[in-house]
């Protein structure tokens, strides 16, 4: 018999980090995505355009007063834990009987928008669930979990540790499943035959590269009046399109593309996770590599561009009060 899997999540967007786990289940579970609304504009949602063996995806049932309660509770002090005491929604309680899951993903699990009504819900109901952070900074600002699944499905062994420091989740009921680029598949850096004399720089410009842009910006590097920047390598993370060899999609300047133009796409995040370990520097477009640079303690330099920096990092800059 075929388990069900039901996700839950507030648009398919803030799934886009899961797809590869989710189509990795569809190989041997039903994954039905219950989504709540349309995903916001200019999300990225290309890593669901693959195949996936086994996936539904249909509308969730609208919030109701209970559950805006309490997401509005989540934005006082959390000392009130006022949202343990708000009763199950009866829309999610009948929702859950009608799909039966043999077990529930939410997604997000923390702040505004946050699923964590499911959970509630699905105890009742005696349903296993597990619950995934949505940001590379939940846990780092002090997340707290008004209801706790079953088990918290993390990124990585860095983002583990804060949890159960914490003691937001005990120990047993948190696993380590990796995000976008998980970096427990990588034992030993990948060989990429650098000078070991200079440093190397790590640019990863999001999914949507403007190429033109990209050009600029390594003329910039090679034209620094830093000696240390001029002649540094340049790894640049150019992320293939779905189901597009990485042959097809390089760049005509003096940098290395990881993953390379001859690799495996079974190899591609072991590429960049090696091309992680041996960089000096991490610049960010978008919040995808934040996370994994600051796990193996990289120093990250976040390029904006006007009017369209990535919401996720302009908050981060903000926050850390950069100005540029």
């Amino acid at each position: 018999m075929i388990e069900r899997i039901l996700v839950v999540a507030p648009h398919l967007g803030a799934l886009t980090d899961y797809a590869r786990t989710l189509k990795d289940l569809t190989a041997r579970c039903h994954v039905h995505i219950a989504i709540e609304g349309d995903s916001p504009p200019g999300t990225d949602l290309t890593p669901f355009t693959g195949r996936f063996r086994r996936l539904t995806i249909a509308a969730a049932p609208p919030p109701d007063k209970w559950l805006a309660l309490g997401t509005a509770v989540r934005s006082r002090p959390d000392r009130w834990h006022l949202e343990r005491h708000l009763p199950s929604s009866p829309r999610v309680l009948d929702f859950l009987r009608v799909h039966e899951p043999t077990v529930l993903i939410v997604v997000p699990l923390f702040g505004a928008g946050s699923m964590q009504g499911y959970v509630q819900a699905a105890a009742e109901l005696g349903i296993a669930t597990v619950g995934f952070p949505s940001r590379w900074d939940d846990l780092a600002h002090g997340a707290v979990l008004h209801r706790l699944p079953d088990c918290l499905a993390l990124w990585n062994r860095f983002q583990w540790r804060q949890a159960v420091d914490s003691q937001v989740v005990p120990a047993p009921r948190a696993v380590i499943l990796g995000a976008s680029l998980p970096l427990d598949i990588v034992r030993e850096p990948q060989a990429l035959a650098l000078a070991p004399e200079r440093r190397v720089i790590f640019c990863a410009p999001g999914p949507a590269a403007d190429l033109d842009r990209l050009t600029r910006w390594i003329e910039s590097v090679r034209t620094d009046a830093n000696d240390l920047v001029r002649d540094a390598h340049v790894l640049i993370h150019l992320a293939p399109p779905g189901g597009v060899q990485q042959s097809a999609h390089t760049l005509d300047v003096d940098v290395h593309v990881v993953p390379r133009a001859e690799s495996n796409p079974s190899r591609y995040a072991a590429e960049v996770a090696g091309a992680l370990a041996v960089a000096d520097v991490v610049v960010a477009w978008d919040m995808t590599m934040v996370f994994e640079a600051a796990a193996r303690g990289k120093p990250v330099v976040a390029l904006l561009w006007p009017g369209e920096a990535d919401p996720g990092l302009a908050q981060m800059c903000a926050d850390q009060e950069m100005s540029h």
